[in-house]
């Protein structure tokens, strides 16, 4: 092992020990706050798969329930395996999230110091530590597909998956659209894929959403909802996703701020501050991403391209929260870690090597 892959792997295991002395210490605290509701405020189910819990662990589970939670409701599975204990469950998923950090950690040339740092920034990371939740397995998956992208090892791919049915099933369709749009170690994005893609969907989404397909249409999630949500979903259903897009992507993290003002941080509706907490920080670092310099041919612009154009497959559904979409974060962070090509620059750093060669 490399000494610099050595020193990452024992700070990064010092960082794991540390937080999970706190999940033992706070082990009676955290089931408390799951039982009592107060686990809101750290991720947006945490006290709600406690509850199906304990009305799921009263009944004898036929073989196709647990088929169903091992598919949808793996949190709900855990608990079940653990009779019910949270921290078991959060030790898990802190012990998978620092095995993703590091394996992608330890493929970058430059800057892991605040690679590391953007990440356990992101709150979902950072609260999912003592919380049920599965953003913090949605980020591991994409943790390992960044690593898979950038080494080429297929143990890393299978990671990805194995963790992807921890969290959210569907993002392998997200994965399969990046591999053909973004090829690996090819120079070239495929521009014209990407817009076939969005043309299609854009034609079959309002068969889909008509359909009524779980978890993309479920009957009443436009009754009640907010402007910028009912205008989205009834334009994808003219056949006109390819147009709103873009807007709907720019509204899903503008809306957390909406709704924050509108309903409060501090009220009924717990998740609030969370929601808003992830809107900030995502509006920092396209602030951060779109004030640099982007070379638009090198091969490093496609992770920008990744972060805005990898939830192609899904945003056509009527669920208008932006944390669904929050695996576009560890892309943004990655593409923020790139060395940007700078022509002038590499024509300087090649003729000093010269003059140095001589001398």
């Amino acid at each position: 092992m490399k000494k610099a892959n050595l020193n990452l792997a024992v700070s990064l295991f010092f960082t794991f020990l540390f937080f999970t002395f706190l999940i033992v210490i706070l082990k009676d605290f955290i089931q408390l706050i799951h039982e009592d509701g107060r686990a809101y405020w750290l991720s947006s189910d945490g006290a709600t798969y406690l509850e199906h819990y304990y009305r799921i662990s009263k009944m004898e589970i036929p073989m196709l329930m647990w088929v169903q939670l091992a598919a949808v409701k793996t949190p709900i599975l855990l608990l079940l395996l653990t009779g019910g204990t949270v921290w078991p469950m959060l030790l898990l998923a802190c012990a998978t999230f620092f095995f993703s950090l590091y394996s992608c950690t330890k493929y970058l040339e430059r800057k892991r110091l605040s690679f590391i740092v953007t990440i356990l920034l992101i709150p979902y990371v950072l609260f999912g530590f003592f919380a049920i939740n599965k953003e913090i397995y949605l980020i591991s998956s994409v943790l390992f597909f960044m690593t898979y992208y950038k080494s080429q090892n297929k143990k890393y791919l299978l990671f990805c998956i194995l963790v992807l049915f921890l969290s959210r099933y569907y993002m392998l369709i997200v994965y399969m659209f990046c591999l053909v749009v973004f090829p690996v170690k090819k120079e070239k994005i495929r521009w014209n894929i990407i817009l076939l893609s969005m043309l299609f969907i854009s034609a079959v989404a309002p068969i889909i959403l008509k359909g009524g397909i779980t978890g993309y249409s479920a009957g009443g999630l436009l009754e009640g909802a907010g402007a910028a949500s009912s205008i989205s979903g009834e334009l994808i259903r003219k056949y006109l996703y390819i147009f709103i897009y873009f807007p709907k992507y720019i509204l899903l993290i503008l809306s957390r701020y909406w709704t924050a003002y509108t309903s409060g941080i501090f009220g009924e509706i717990r998740g609030n501050l969370l929601g808003l907490l992830v809107a900030i920080y995502t509006t920092i670092l396209f602030i951060v991403a779109f004030k640099r310099k982007h070379y638009y041919k090198s091969y490093n612009f496609r992770f920008l391209m990744m972060t805005l154009l990898a939830p192609v497959p899904l945003m056509f559904n009527d669920i208008f929260h932006w944390r669904y979409y929050v695996f576009t974060m560890p892309m943004l962070a990655y593409y923020l870690n790139q060395q940007p090509y700078n022509l002038k620059s590499s024509i300087y750093i090649y003729i000093m090597s010269l003059i140095k060669r001589k001398r």
